[in-house]
């Protein structure tokens, strides 16, 4: 790829943005305020710190790489290979990386709920946008059939009794 043409046409960035609106929403919700300092359903991580997480990975880290010159040279790589390192084989996973991102959301959670959404404005909607979840089904969808194949998708989108356990978990 080159530098002279756009890494992301403006329908994928109007789709971001109404994704990210949405999240901050989610994140900035009393709710989760409440129960910022629970457990949540992720091993080793409290609510806050999955907020921290989500917060800093979609938000922070992507508008840091937009401040960045534009990459040159890039080898493209499919959606299964981007993902591959970000899967979890089970809910201790000890991998350094997963560590010390379970490490760094504890220490940006324990700054409070309001300290994570600030100075990041987003709209409170009662559904993520449309065009935001189908390209997540999609990334989803091929996440699944690269790691189980198509029978076992169809096979868990259609016959509950036949679907391996855990075929669309896919992260």
């Amino acid at each position: 790829m080159s530098g002279d043409s756009p890494l992301l046409s403006s329908a994928q960035v109007s789709c971001y943005l109404g994704a990210a609106d949405w999240l901050i929403g989610v994140v900035a919700h009393p709710e989760i305020g409440a129960a910022w300092d629970q457990s949540s359903s992720l091993a080793n991580l409290s609510v806050g710190g999955v907020a921290a997480h989500v917060v800093h990975g979609a938000l922070e880290r992507v508008i840091a790489l937009l401040e960045l010159p534009a990459p040159v040279d890039l080898r493209p790589v499919d959606i299964p290979a981007f993902y591959a390192p970000n899967r979890m084989d089970g809910p201790e996973d000890d991998d350094p990386l997963f560590v010390a991102l379970r490490r760094r959301s504890a220490e940006q959670a324990q700054q409070g709920q309001v300290a994570v959404v600030a100075s990041i404005a987003g709209l409170e909607v009662p559904a993520p946008p449309t065009d935001a979840v189908d390209v997540c089904v999609s990334v989803c969808l091929e996440l699944a059939r690269a790691r189980v194949g198509d029978v076992a998708v169809l096979r868990a989108f259609t016959r509950a009794e036949r679907a391996e356990e855990g075929a669309l978990r896919v992260l």
